[in-house]
């Protein structure tokens, strides 16, 4: 978000075509004067409508775990941001390398390995229908796709992060909007993150069910299952570090919330250095975060799950205490409810193509 009074002048009226442009875009989608194609399998979107982190990949995995123990096998489609061929399209999987296919999507494939498939693919229609003619899935989650208008959802699940004070903002680069607010009008399903920190959700449930009386409105709050040992593999439980000091990392949409989440577990958080999201620290970053844990006298550096994807390839020399890596789980309030939504889909899908 700009800052600078002068850059904001001078930026305005890219401000103003950019949200021309989107408005023009969704009401011509809206209306049906832009072809939406459709896959043969239905398509569960899990997006947002702000810039930065909501917890979209967590989210998407949830889906995965859930859906695998119906007996659904799913097929999780994404762009693979800041990889170095995005029209290319890949099958990834947990050994793939982040580079090529992203860190999220090859972290997606770690956690789900077995349970979904995960593809890469600026076209998302064109990897899904690639995808399918292998038996990928018998539904597509469609990662980071509320703005991918041009592939037809059957349930579209937006993400709204409750300490990012989105309904008031505006479109960026003035603000952290991807379009304007009312689009949540389109969504099907509405899940609040990182609700524990709201003091009374109420007030923004019921304010978003005005905006989309249609649409469940529910929470999601990420909890810390356990860590990882980087040196030995050792998992170790999240209660181990209970009131143990430590620093932190991270190259995500929204390094505080990763702060947040340890200082709620429980976790003495001496310093956490926030990246830029998807980077990767370079060994001066690496070092400066090892003298100030030195200087701390901490037990543990910590990092997070899609931080450690792409810096296990790299040299972590310059980090002299040990490094853990912090594994955590969306927990979805009526999960069952989302289940069963996407389950009627699946069902009259296949029953259509019986008929």
């Amino acid at each position: 978000m700009i800052k600078s009074r002068l850059l904001k002048i001078i930026l305005y009226p890219l401000y103003l075509l950019y949200r021309l442009v989107v408005n023009v875009r969704n009401r011509m989608y809206n209306r049906g004067w832009l072809k939406i194609r459709k896959l043969q399998v239905p398509v569960v979107s899990v997006g947002n409508l702000t810039v930065g982190g909501t917890g979209k990949t967590p989210t998407v995995i949830a889906l995965g775990e859930a859906l695998a123990k119906e007996g659904l096998k799913s097929c999780v489609l994404s762009r693979g941001y800041h990889r170095k061929d995005e029209k290319k399209i890949i099958e990834v999987s947990a050994d793939s390398d982040p580079y090529i296919c992203g860190d999220e999507p090859v972290l997606i494939a770690r956690r789900l390995e077995g349970n979904a498939t995960v593809w890469v693919g600026q076209n998302r229609f064109k990897t899904g229908t690639l995808a399918l003619e292998q038996e990928a899935g018998a539904v597509v989650i469609l990662d980071d796709g509320f703005q991918h208008r041009k592939l037809y959802r059957d349930l579209d699940i937006v993400l709204v992060d409750c300490t990012v004070p989105a309904i008031q903002s505006r479109m960026i680069p003035y603000g952290i909007l991807r379009e304007p607010f009312k689009g949540i009008s389109r969504a099907d399903v509405i899940v609040l993150t990182r609700s524990r920190f709201l003091s009374d959700v109420e007030p923004l449930k019921h304010e978003l069910t005005k905006m989309n009386p249609d649409a469940l409105v529910t929470t999601a709050d990420l909890n810390i299952s356990g860590f990882v040992e980087v040196s030995s593999g050792k998992i170790m439980a999240a209660n181990v570090l209970k009131r143990k000091k430590i620093v932190a990392f991270s190259g995500i949409g929204n390094p505080l919330s990763f702060k947040a989440e340890l200082i709620t577990a429980g976790i003495d958080v001496s310093r956490a250095f926030g990246f830029p999201d998807h980077a990767v620290p370079s060994p001066a970053r690496l070092a400066k975060v090892n003298t100030v844990a030195m200087e701390e006298k901490v037990a543990y550096i910590v990092t997070t799950e899609k931080d450690w994807v792409k810096l296990e390839q790299e040299s972590i020399e310059a980090l002299r205490l040990p490094l853990l890596v912090c594994q955590v789980n969306m927990i979805i309030e009526g999960m069952d409810r989302i289940l069963a939504m996407i389950k009627e889909k699946h069902n009259a899908e296949r029953t259509h193509q019986e008929n």
